[in-house]
């Protein structure tokens, strides 16, 4: 496992909120389909097509596994070669 930590000028809910808005962004072009940030639950799910290690374009289905309103958010990306998960924690923190 890899895990990174950066503390960021903004705040958490701005954060989510950019979070949620990529998630959007990729429904769209993954899918074609406009999907509203607020109907983004945990356990959405939808499929991409992305290259694999060896270069190769697959389809890989995603899920959203977890999601708490700017608290965390995390996708599990499933393939032929396996589970990549993505996840951020996000804390606010006093300035």
């Amino acid at each position: 496992m890899i895990y990174k930590s950066a503390t960021l000028n903004v705040s958490a809910t701005e954060f989510y909120d950019f979070v949620l808005n990529m998630i959007v962004a990729d429904i769209k072009t993954a899918t074609g389909r406009s999907v509203p940030a607020k109907n983004i639950k945990q356990g959405f799910k939808y499929t991409k097509k992305m290259k694999n290690r060896r270069g190769q374009v697959e389809n890989v289905s995603v899920v959203v596994s977890g999601l708490v309103t700017d608290r965390f958010y995390e996708a599990r990306f499933k393939s032929s070669t396996g589970i990549n998960v993505t996840s951020y924690d996000i804390e606010a923190t006093s300035h």
